[in-house]
């Protein structure tokens, strides 16, 4: 539904969020969602909804004006994170750290060590070894 306006418009599960560069060409674009969303027979709760608003927060980033970053809040939640210690720790981890991988260039390539812990031949309590980062025990 969402495909045409792909370029200014952005959905994950039931939020959306609309977010040209320009207050103009926004009320434009906004015009085409509400009409989309009006063609597809759904609705909007006006509860849920923010309008006119500089930036708002998404997805766990804050898009507006042209710009998106990651949300301040989920940063301070990573750089307050410990060492997951078992496979179903990481992988909630690995979840958490797929909200950055728009940010982040490569981050399959950069990720594919931790996902490698998840695989069977790993024990379930992940072998770390401190010393200034995260490293896997040779």
């Amino acid at each position: 539904m969402l495909q045409p306006l792909k370029r200014c418009a952005d959905s994950y599960v039931d939020d959306t969020a609309v977010f040209p560069d320009e207050w103009s060409q926004h009320m434009l674009d906004l015009e085409s969602f509400l009409q989309a969303i009006n063609r597809a027979g759904m609705t909007l709760n006006p509860k849920k909804c923010e309008f006119a608003k500089s930036r708002v927060k998404f997805v766990g980033q804050l898009i507006g004006t042209g710009q998106r970053c990651v949300d301040p809040g989920r940063l301070k939640t990573l750089k307050n994170m410990k060492p997951p210690q078992s496979k179903k720790q990481l992988r909630q981890i690995m979840g958490f750290f797929s909200y950055f991988r728009d940010y982040i260039p490569n981050f399959s390539a950069l990720a594919k060590p931790l996902t490698d812990l998840t695989a069977k031949r790993v024990p379930n309590q992940i072998p770390w070894v401190r010393q200034n980062s995260w490293l896997l025990k040779s």
